[in-house]
Order: structure tokens, then sequence, then C-alpha cells
């Protein structure tokens, strides 16, 4: 039984390979994941006031998720009534 050993290129290549496939994979994780935005957050990006953004979020131009005790709102709903906002 005959073994090689890989050269110093060789293990570069699979630790540069390696390498690149982990961090495509956590870029395709990342876009998976919602980002989530709190109440004084999302009221600041709309420059809008608190007491506004509630009202807006009984009328239904934005929705809100509970989470516990806090009120989160998704980025996406967030640049959806801004978008509203803006006609």
């Amino acid at each position: 039984m005959e073994f090689t050993i890989p050269t110093g290129e060789t293990i570069r290549d699979i630790v540069r390979e390696e390498i690149e496939q982990a961090l495509i994979k956590n870029a395709e994780q990342t876009k998976k994941q919602k980002e989530y935005l709190t109440r004084k957050q999302t009221a600041a990006k709309l420059h809008i006031t608190l007491p506004t953004l509630h009202q807006y979020t009984k009328e239904g131009l934005i929705n809100n998720k509970r989470i516990g005790r806090r009120v989160l709102y998704s980025m996406d709903e967030v640049e959806k009534a801004l978008t509203a906002l803006e006609r």
C-alpha cells in the first residue's frame, strides 16, 4: 500500500475551496433569515412617531409580529409601508 503526502499547494487549494463553500453557504442562510426591527427602529426608519406607527398598524398599513412581549416588524413590511407612504 502506497501513501502520497499532499504538497503545501494542494493543501492550500483544498482549504481555499472549503472556505469558499462555507462562505457561500453562510451567505445563502443569511439571505433566508428575515431581519426584524423594533418599534423604535421602525418608527425611525419611516420617519414617524410611535403613536403614528401604532395607528398604521391598527389600520393595517403595516403588519407586526409578536414574539413574547416584543412587537417586531419585518424589514419587508417596513419597506412596503415606506413605498406606500411615499405615494
